[in-house]
C-alpha cells in the first residue's frame, strides 16, 4: 500500500496508539560528528522508534572514489531493514533532526528496494517535541524480524559514469541540492574538493521547507 510522502506529528501521534504493522526510524545523524546520532537517540526518541544510523545502514564503506556515503548493495539493505521489524505490509515512517535530509533519504532508499509504504515525519522531531507529544528514553521492544520483499525499483540512479558523461551532453539536468556557499566551493568542511560538478544548478533542500522544517506545499516548490 502506498503511503503519503509526508505524515503529520497528529496523524503519528494517533498511528502510535492504533496501528499494529508500523515502525518509526530515527534517522538522526551530524555528519561532523558521526557518533551523535545515537547519543541523540538514547537521549530521547519517539516511543518505540528505532534507531537508524547513516554510516552502518543507510550507506557502505566504499573505495575513496566512490564518495563518502555510497548506497549499500539492495539485498544487504533489505535484510538490515528486515532485522528492524519491516515487512512487506509496514508502514514506515522516518524522522530527523537535520530538516529532514536523512529521513529523506531512508524514505528514498525504501522505495529504491520497491517499499513505498513510506512516510516522512513532517517538521521532524523538532516539531514533534514542540508539540508536546511524547519522548523517551526507553530502548523498543527487541524487533520481530520482518519478510521484507525486495521489489522493482520505484526510483532511478545514475552512477559517475552517467554523470561525466552528461558534462558534455547536456542532456539531463544536474541538481545540487547542498547550500549555495559549499556549490560555490565556499566553507567547504566536508569534502576535500570544493565546488560542484561542472553544469549543475544549485537549489538548496533547505529552500523547500517553511520556518517550522515542515515542507513547502508542491506547488510553492515548483514556483520558486
Amino acid at each position: 500500500m502506498k503511503a503519503n510522502p509526508l505524515i503529520s506529528a497528529q496523524e503519528l501521534s494517533n498511528l502510535l496508539d492504533t496501528a499494529s504493522n508500523l515502525v518509526v526510524c530515527d534517522c538522526r545523524f551530524e555528519l561532523t560528528n558521526p557518533s551523535q546520532g545515537l547519543q541523540l537517540y538514547n537521549d530521547g526518541h519517539i516511543p518505540g522508534a528505532r534507531h537508524v544510523d547513516l554510516d552502518q545502514v543507510l550507506s557502505t564503506k566504499g573505495a575513496a572514489d566512490q564518495g563518502r556515503h555510497p548506497l549499500p548493495a539492495p539485498e544487504l539493505f533489505a535484510r538490515k531493514m528486515a532485522a528492524i521489524g519491516i515487512s512487506d505490509d509496514t508502514h514506515v515512517v522516518c524522522y530527523d533532526a537535520n530538516d529532514s535530509m536523512f529521513a529523506a533519504r531512508l524514505w528514498w532508499m525504501l522505495r529504491w528496494i520497491g517499499h513505498d509504504n513510506v512516510s516522512v515525519l513532517d517538521g521532524g522531531f523538532n516539531l514533534w517535541q514542540k508539540g508536546g507529544y511524547p519522548v523517551t528514553t526507553e530502548p523498543p521492544q527487541p524487533a520481530k524480524e520482518g519478510m521484507l520483499t525486495q521489489r522493482d525499483s520505484l526510483t532511478r540512479t545514475v552512477d559517475y559514469d552517467d554523470v561525466l558523461a552528461n558534462i558534455s551532453a547536456a542532456e539531463r539536468l544536474v541538481l545540487d541540492a547542498r547550500s549555495p556557499d559549499r556549490f560555490r566551493g565556499e566553507n567547504e568542511t566536508l569534502d576535500p574538493i570544493g565546488g560542484h560538478i561542472p553544469g549543475a544548478a544549485n537549489r538548496f533542500f533547505k529552500d523547500n521547507l517553511q520556518a517550522d522544517g515542515r515542507f513547502k506545499d508542491a506547488e510553492t516548490c515548483a514556483r520558486n
